[in-house]
């Protein structure tokens, strides 16, 4: 099968994580594969994914680690784009749209492989990925059809003795031990399933004997969609199903009302009132004999509002962790629960996360203080809480729990009350100066900046006043005003939690009650935002992080501004297919002056500029690439194509900034024919873009004296391949389109390098 050029580059990571999987080397995460050149998980997912559903893996030669590369590779991903969805970040928001898109073209087609795409698309659920109701009526008709043989291995309609026997041998043969583990069986089917299938599924739990699957019946009470738990309810409502109930379902059932939303509530309660009438009693005991709590660490609060916490449990003579995330306009989220295994697993696990997070060691009340407010979030975020979270509630001993936010402001008047006569004016100040230092100097700031959509509009505002003058107050005061007081409050929530994080510490270390209170005090005081240390700095850090990221240019030709106005929507400067077409039409149409240059050149030639030491007006290389002349600004359809070219330039920055960029044709060169060669083209295109921005003369005063030879051999190698004749390569005179790569890597890295210069200038 012919392959793009970055499933070439996919199909070779994999090989190369397969490698070191085989060495042992370690877990993989998004950021060892963002090293590696890939910078957008849908990216690399599709790249990776096209060539899998259609090939088997064996195919490849490789080492044996290579099923577990793909799987590993394929979790990271998801993984990000789980991260990025939730803080709905536009770009994760229309790459899960377009992964739907894909995956729902795949099923229409006859040869793909089903195993890769059924294991795909439960990885996504399993990850906790919300797709359309679209993508999910496709999928299960998809799945209905090529595993309608499967659904069929048991009979829902078999007479009890059975069906009941039937389960029995799927619990033996998967070596299920408990109702959670059946829940984590069955919990994709009942996802990609036809509800139909799903109500017989539940019923045919309550109907077997073993009581492991009547209490694994309650626990689809927390599926993610609102049709299952419909189902479990409407079963529950009936007398015949609902006398299968243990008094253990009743007091889970007492304790899961509380985590569901109101209409929910409301049908559970009249479910627990008919239990209790007919007469089944609530379990008072929660933990198992032998249970007990060993430990306890929980990390400090990432930028994105979200807090680690981790449980050592011990079972008789062997241990086990539990562990979840607390995140702010979330709730719990991520929960998970370990098998039993031994005490210096645990402990090489937690090692593992204290590389990764900053932690500390706190006492179980931690929890048992933070866990109603954050399932109180939970219930109003409407994101839902998996059956791990009941299982880590019972094995720390909580009996039942009501969702209950912090009382901040209480918790404020007794700190204030009780560290009175320690905070003076000049101890507060003292400690509010340091904390500015914080960020440089210590790990439980990792990631403390503002990094969002509505930061992204915000600073671009903030840039666009600071380059055109149009704002009179110091620089610091006018970020902190406009950045920094619109989320005051999400700060102030996270000192709160972060003093008592330190108020719970078990150890001896640098993380004291008053580093955190006197912040959380300033704040609650309505102190002038710009007047507390370490909110100037996160601040700061903020628009350096936005300036690496997001500088963009805008269409006027003659400014010196090049960031997009922060109001625009993403559809204004998106490219479509249609205008796509439509620019490349125009650029070799009568319109246009003899000798313009076409798709691929202008392409080259403005990415070319974008890269260059100094970033040149759009009119100057508009002139080059259009022979000298510019059609009239009176023509309707050249400032239409003009406003489709600078989104072009905008997204080719944007793929700089981000060390991303891309060619926009095949590189196999050897397949573009004796007649039009795009990479040659482009490589004509960026030639010119160096010598209308100085020169290399000019390009090689930016650079380090190691990096000139290896800059000017690269040029060398790209003006070659534009002199190309379109005669094919022979196997001695093919080269080496690595190049290709090490230019873009290398250019990126001059723009980033220039956009971080410009940055400190204007600062």
């Amino acid at each position: 099968m012919n392959l793009t050029h970055n499933q070439i580059r996919a199909l070779e990571l994999l090989k190369t994580v397969a490698e070191f999987l085989e060495e042992d080397t370690g877990q993989l995460d998004w950021q060892e594969l963002s090293a590696l050149g890939w910078r957008d998980p849908v990216e690399l997912l599709l790249s990776l994914v096209a060539p899998a559903v259609r090939l088997d893996l064996s195919e490849l030669e490789s080492t044996e680690w290579l099923q577990s590369a793909f799987e590993d590779i394929v979790y990271c991903c998801l993984q990000e784009l789980v991260i990025a969805v939730r803080e709905k970040h536009q770009r994760a928001l229309d790459g899960w749209l377009h992964l739907q898109d894909t995956l729902t073209k795949y099923m229409l087609d006859p040869g793909i492989n089903a195993e890769v795409l059924h294991w795909l698309l439960h990885s996504i659920t399993e990850m906790g990925l919300v797709p359309t109701e679209e993508f999910l009526a496709a999928d299960r008709v998809w799945q209905t059809k090529i595993f309608e043989s499967r659904i069929e291995q048991v009979d829902y309609h078999a007479s009890q003795d059975v069906l009941s026997d039937t389960l029995q041998e799927m619990l033996i043969d998967y070596g299920i031990e408990n109702e959670y583990e059946v829940y984590e069986l069955f919990f994709n089917q009942l996802t990609h399933l036809p509800t139909s299938v799903g109500e017989e599924m539940i019923a045919s739990f309550l109907e077997a004997d073993n009581p492991i699957l009547h209490e694994a019946a309650v626990l689809f009470l927390l599926h993610p969609q609102e049709e299952i738990r419909s189902i479990v309810l409407h079963l529950f409502e009936l007398g015949f199903y609902a006398k299968r109930l243990s008094s253990r379902s009743l007091r889970r059932l007492i304790t899961i009302r509380n985590w569901l939303q109101a209409s929910e509530r409301r049908r559970l309660d009249l479910v627990v009132k008919r239990l209790r009438k007919m007469g089944i009693g609530c379990e008072s005991s929660v933990v198992a004999d032998g249970v007990s709590v060993e430990k306890v660490v929980a990390s400090s609060i990432d930028g994105a509002g979200a807090q680690t916490i981790v449980t050592v449990f011990k079972e008789g003579e062997m241990y086990r962790l539990a562990g979840s995330v607390f995140k702010e306009r979330f709730g719990v989220i991520d929960t998970w629960v370990t098998t039993l295994t031994e005490r210096s697993e645990c402990e090489n696990i937690i090692a593992r996360i204290d590389n990764e997070v900053f932690t500390i060691d706190v006492t179980p009340s931690y929890i048992e203080l933070l866990l109603p407010h954050f399932i109180a979030i939970n219930v109003e975020s409407g994101h839902g809480i998996s059956p791990d979270v009941l299982r880590w509630v019972e094995l720390l001993g909580i009996e039942c729990w009501q969702p209950q936010a912090l009382n901040e402001s209480a918790l404020i008047r007794t700190w204030r009350a009780k560290y009175a006569d320690k905070l003076t004016d000049s101890y507060v100040d003292k400690r509010q100066k340091n904390s500015a230092k914080w960020l440089g100097n210590e790990r439980f700031t990792q990631g403390w900046f503002e990094q969002n959509d509505v930061t992204t509009a915000t600073l671009g505002k903030v840039l666009d006043a600071l380059r055109l003058g149009e704002n009179d107050l110091p620089l610091e005061q006018y970020l902190c005003q406009t950045l920094m007081e619109p989320v005051r409050d999400k700060w102030l929530s996270r000192f709160v939690i972060l003093t008592l994080w330190a108020q719970h510490c078990t150890e001896k270390s640098n993380i004291e009650i008053e580093d955190f209170l006197v912040l959380a005090l300033a704040l609650d005081e309505k102190k002038q935002i710009f007047d507390i240390p370490l909110m100037v700095a996160i601040a700061s850090d903020s628009l350096a992080n936005f300036v690496n990221k997001d500088d963009m240019d805008d269409t006027d030709l003659d400014s010196g501004s090049h960031v997009i106005d922060a109001d625009m929507d993403a559809s204004e400067y998106t490219i479509t297919v249609a205008q796509e077409v439509a620019i490349e039409n125009f650029l070799v149409s009568n319109t246009v002056p003899e000798n313009t240059y076409n798709f691929h050149k202008i392409h080259g030639l403005m990415y070319a500029t974008i890269c260059a030491p100094q970033l040149p007006l759009p009119s100057e290389w508009l002139q080059v690439a259009f022979a000298g002349t510019l059609p009239s600004e009176d023509d309707p359809l050249w400032n239409e194509q003009l406003k489709t070219l600078f989104k072009y330039y905008n997204n080719i920055m944007i793929a700089a900034d981000a060390g991303d960029s891309f060619i926009p044709c095949d590189l196999n060169i050897e397949q573009q024919g004796y007649g039009y060669i795009p990479l040659a083209e482009w490589c004509e295109g960026l030639i010119s873009g160096v010598e209308c921005t100085g020169g290399l003369a000019v390009w090689e005063v930016s650079m380090q004296e190691k990096d000139r030879e290896y800059f000017k051999n690269l040029l060398k190698d790209a003006e070659s391949l534009a002199r190309y004749d379109g005669l094919p390569f022979t196997k001695k005179n093919l080269p080496d389109l690595n190049i290709i790569d090490d230019l873009l890597g290398f250019m990126d890295f001059m723009a980033g390098k220039r956009i971080r210069h410009n940055f400190n200038s204007t600062v």
